[in-house]
């Protein structure tokens, strides 16, 4: 396998278009051929939705008739040469027609005042004591620099704008003369929305400034978000959305929203299934669709970057046997578990919080809870969310199609728990439930802590006769790169029945969550068996889990243990409703234990 993952590098030609905006293109070519001049088209978008793509395609139904120019604007912003963004754009505008040297010379003068004035204005902003809206007002005196005449620096900036309009107009003029009739120049500037929001606006005002030119179309990719906060950062806060757009509708006569509702979706899936060595068939195709839909929505670059994921775990799982031995295990055939990964992926993506909290919870009572609205008025999850913003119904929406892919005719959850574990390696979140390796449950682990942590401070608290007789300390301890988690309880008082309980939870055999209890130094292990005996006889369902066993030498040191208490618990029980069991009967023995 040769040129693994997909770039997030934007489409050249139609030949590697798989969106569907070829006819879009093809389009707004046409618009760009015929219209009056001048024009300004804006593409707008958000981040990664296609803008520098459609740009690329327009351009190539275009560059072999018209004279082109193409602008990054990001890309000089980054070389420290943002203050004079504006003048560069015009250079490079007359480099591409064959400007002379020396008729450049009201560019380099232009910057070296835009210098000047740019010096005051840093001397100004610093005065502010960083009051928010500095850097706007330090933008408005360069701007009152360059535009006022007769300034502190006695360079009057507006003869050589008026001269470098005329001057920019004779050279659009003189070379639209060599074409035809309909000849015209296009200037493409992408990446206006990489800008800082004032930058990007003070570019927007240049083009009414310097470049409003018979003769000449100017086709933007822009956000115009990014515009609105810029306006609001030079204009301040409370700008109302109506002169936003006002100041948008004054330099953009032409506005085209990306159409992303509109993509060929199905079909750019089932290229990048491709690309990554995935066989989809169509109803597969349909499943990856709704939960793209549901979650992250028909972004291109996102898109991108969650197929590079499920290629990266497809690739560790192939390497490390994970699909072979959950296969094996689950009967689950390698499509499947795919299919599975990409829905915890989407989940990851979008909902980042939920997935942690399947993670720890994972039952099926949750995930069919998930599937209905009322279910996120949940304490637990609204705290999971805390600080996010999510939309209830569409969440709703996802858990139909997640649980859909995942149940999969599976009989329990354990192949649902397993990928979502491995799963965890693409997520950003620090804290994520990760298996560590094939067979540890890095996230069972954590849970064990979580738990053990939680009764030492809890057990004193609800314990009280217990621990203000025994005078009791409590302790945790978790062995290094081990599931199983340790609750000491030391008496320290004179009187000693035992010397310590332990509680433990740990893996056992083929159950991996279970946890028994064992009084160390016992002096009088037939009244603890009696006392222990009479307090199960009031609960039922513990009775039926005692076990009194003795083992002179438990710990391998010929410490002598009597195990008290043992339980095995569903594997699929969630964390807290494990918590609550592991807490009931520990209190139970707790207060038994007191009477000896």
């Amino acid at each position: 396998m040769t040129n693994l993952g997909i770039s997030d590098s934007p489409v050249e030609n139609s030949d590697n278009e798989f969106l569907g905006l070829g006819k879009y293109a093809i389009a707004l070519a046409e618009f760009t051929r015929d219209c009056q001049t001048p024009m300004t088209i804006a593409l707008q978008g958000d981040w990664g939705s296609g803008k520098t793509s459609l740009m690329n395609l327009i351009k190539a139904e275009l560059q072999d008739k018209y004279t082109i120019v193409w602008f990054n604007t990001w890309q000089y912003s980054q070389f420290g040469m943002q203050n004079e963004l504006s003048l560069n754009l015009i250079s490079c505008f007359m480099d591409k027609l064959g400007t002379a040297q020396n008729d450049k010379e009201i560019v380099n003068r232009l910057k070296q005042g835009l210098s000047l004035a740019g010096s005051a204005a840093l001397g100004f902003m610093s005065g502010l004591g960083g009051v928010v809206g500095g850097a706007a007002l330090a933008a408005s005196k360069v701007a009152d620099a360059l535009t006022e005449p007769n300034n502190n620096n006695g360079y009057d900036a507006s003869k050589d704008i008026a001269a470098l309009k005329e001057k920019l107009q004779e050279q659009v003029n003189a070379a639209l003369a060599k074409g035809d009739s309909n000849s015209r120049i296009v200037v493409f500037i992408d990446d206006l929305d990489r800008l800082e929001p004032a930058k990007a606006v003070e570019l927007l005002e240049s083009f009414k400034l310097f470049l409003d030119l018979r003769g000449c179309v100017f086709i933007l990719a822009c956000d115009y978000q990014v515009v609105s906060l810029g306006l609001k950062a030079k204009l301040g806060a409370d700008i109302h959305e109506l002169k936003g757009k006002s100041f948008f509708d004054k330099i953009i006569q032409l506005p085209f929203k990306m159409p992303v509702t509109q993509y060929d979706v199905d079909k750019y899936i089932s290229n990048l299934l491709s690309t990554i060595n995935i066989n989809a068939t169509e109803a597969e195709i349909d499943l990856y669709s709704e939960l793209i839909e549901h979650s992250i929505g028909f972004n291109p670059r996102n898109l991108k970057r969650v197929f590079n994921c499920l290629l990266l775990l497809t690739l560790v799982a192939q390497k490390a046997d994970v699909f072979i031995e959950t296969g094996s295990k689950t009967g689950a055939d390698i499509s499947t578990m795919q299919r599975i990964l990409f829905a915890c992926i989407c989940m990851q993506s979008a909902y980042e919080p939920l997935y942690n909290h399947i993670s720890r919870n994972l039952s099926e009572e949750l995930l069919q809870s998930l599937k209905k609205a009322e279910t996120y008025d949940n304490a637990d999850l609204k705290r999971a969310f805390e600080g996010t913003a999510y939309d209830v119904q569409q969440l709703v929406n996802f858990m139909e199609f997640f649980c859909e892919v995942a149940s999969n005719g599976a009989k329990d959850l354990s192949l649902l728990r397993a990928l979502l574990a491995f799963s965890s390696v693409t997520t950003t979140a620090s804290d994520a439930p990760q298996a560590r390796e094939i067979g540890f449950d890095m996230e069972l682990r954590r849970s064990n802590n979580r738990i053990t942590k939680h009764l030492a401070s809890y057990l004193p608290k609800t314990c009280l006769e217990f621990f203000d007789k025994t005078k009791a300390k409590t302790s945790t301890w978790q062995p290094r790169g081990s599931m199983m988690s340790l609750l000491s309880i030391a008496i320290c008082s004179e009187q000693k029945p035992f010397g310590v309980m332990h509680l433990w939870q740990t893996p056992q055999s083929d159950h991996k969550k279970t946890f028994y209890i064992v009084l160390v130094g016992a002096k009088d292990r037939d009244k603890i068996n009696d006392i222990l005996n009479a307090q199960f006889a009031n609960y039922a369902d513990i009775k039926q889990n005692q076990l009194f066993e003795y083992n002179n030498n438990m710990y391998n040191n010929n410490t002598d243990g009597l195990k008290i208490y043992h339980e095995v618990l569903p594997d699929d029980m969630p964390e807290v409703e494990r918590q609550k069991r592991i807490e009931f009967v520990a209190m139970a023995i707790l207060n038994a234990l007191v009477k000896i």
